[in-house]
Formats: structure tokens, sequence, C-alpha cells
């Protein structure tokens, strides 16, 4: 039976005929394979891979010494166990600790406007006797605010608006409202401890009138304070408003 050699077996035969044909055609008159193989052997590929090779490789990648001290490995981080174990998970958190809606409903919002009401009054006497009240903001302000106070009928200036019966004042301003007066010069102002008109404290005002016939006499009605900073509370029992006791004098 006569053997036909298959396409592939063909296929390698010519390419090493390729091969064969060029190692021919670079090879000088009288040099052999085994003395190029030779000359290949003489090259320092130590040499090559430290002055070629290896500042190639070391611009491109990170050795394992670099990569190990860059970034974190098993031994920096937690395991899923160990982090569940070490932190909460958002059920432990949730059962320990109010929620935003939990806390808008237990807790008071803080307060942006103050306001309470205010009486300053002297006895029957002589006229001309002064008439003393004083306002408490029940916090500490860390300045105080600009102040205006509004006779009965007088128009509400910048910085305050509303009326006696809902009083309103912008940030940083104080505004004493006036909804009675009885016996008492136009002169009513509100004042800081010094007496000076149109006045205030970072914690309250005075008020000041005096009488203008024998007889007693009073003001009063309501006031409403924005801090334009910060307010911290005066007291613990919260930030309710005080008033101290009248005085009268005679001129």
């Amino acid at each position: 039976m006569k053997y036909t050699p298959s396409r592939a077996a063909l296929g390698v035969v010519a390419c090493l005929a390729i091969v064969l044909a060029g190692v021919a055609m670079v090879t000088p008159a009288g040099a052999s394979l085994t003395h190029d193989a030779q000359a290949v052997a003489k090259h320092n590929w130590s040499k090559i891979w430290r002055q070629k090779l290896q500042p190639k490789a070391d611009q491109r990648y990170w050795t394992k010494a670099q990569a190990d001290s860059k970034y974190a490995g098993r031994t920096d981080s937690y395991t899923k166990l160990e982090s569940d174990s070490k932190y909460y998970t958002k059920a432990d958190s949730d059962s320990k600790y109010y929620s935003k809606t939990e806390s808008d409903t237990k807790y008071q919002v803080k307060q942006k406007i103050y306001r309470g009401t205010y009486l300053a009054g002297a006895p029957s006497t002589a006229a001309g006797a002064f008439v003393f009240g004083d306002l408490s903001y029940g916090v500490t302000l860390t300045a105080a605010p600009t102040a205006h106070y509004i006779q009965t009928g007088a128009a509400v200036p910048a910085g305050c608006s509303g009326t006696a019966a809902a009083p309103g004042a912008d940030p940083g301003h104080l505004c004493v409202f006036e909804s009675q007066a009885f016996n008492v010069g136009a002169t009513r102002f509100v004042t800081d401890l010094a007496f000076n008109a149109s006045t205030a404290t970072p914690t309250g005002a005075w008020l000041y009138a005096s009488t203008v016939g024998a007889n007693y006499g009073f003001f009063g009605g309501t006031w409403a304070m924005q801090p334009g900073g910060a307010a911290t509370v005066s007291s613990l029992k919260g930030a309710s408003p005080s008033f101290g006791p009248t005085v009268g004098m005679p001129h």
C-alpha cells in the first residue's frame, strides 16, 4: 500500500525548508549553527537585565515589597464576621438610637423667636414718678439685639413685624409692642443697664416711663426677640422668659 502524506505534514516540511533557507542566506560562509549558539551564550544577560530591562519593569510595575507597603493586606482589614462583631448593624443602631422622626416627636424644636409679655407700673403718687419694668429672654445672646419700643398706634419699624397680639422680630432685633398705657408720659422706651434709650443687653432689657399726673401709672404689652447669632439657655429649666417686679419712685 502506497503512503500519501497529509496536508498538515506537507505544511510542516515546507516551513522547515523556509527556515533552513533563511539561515543559509544570513550565515556567512564557513560558519555553523553551533558557532551562532556559542556567540549568543557569550552575552551577559544579567547585565542586560539590570541596565536595559529592569529599569523599564520598575517604571511599569510595583515590586512585591512596594505593593505590600502601599496597599492594605489581609492583616490590615476586617472580615465581615469580625466587622459584625465589632460594629453595630443597622438593626442594632435602630434599637439603640432615636431616628430623626422619633427625635422630632420626642424633643422640642429649638426656638427661633422668643416671645413674652411685660407690665410696668407705679403706685398712686405725684406727677413725674418713675415707672420701671424689665424683661428677660430666657437665653443669653452673643451680642445685644437692636431694640425697638413701639407705642400704641405707632408705625412698626424695620426689623419688627406683627402686632401686640402677634409680635414678630427679625434676626438680631428685640421688638417691644405696647398694648396698654395709662398716666404715663410720651417718653417711653426700652433701655440697657445704663438707661440708654432703644438699647438692650444680651439677656434682657429694662423699660422706662414716668407719670404725668398725681395718680398711679402703668404701661404694658408683648415682645418678640430673634437671636442674630448663637443663643444659650440661661438656666437648666429651659428658655422661659421671666419678669422682675416693677418699682415706682417719686421724681
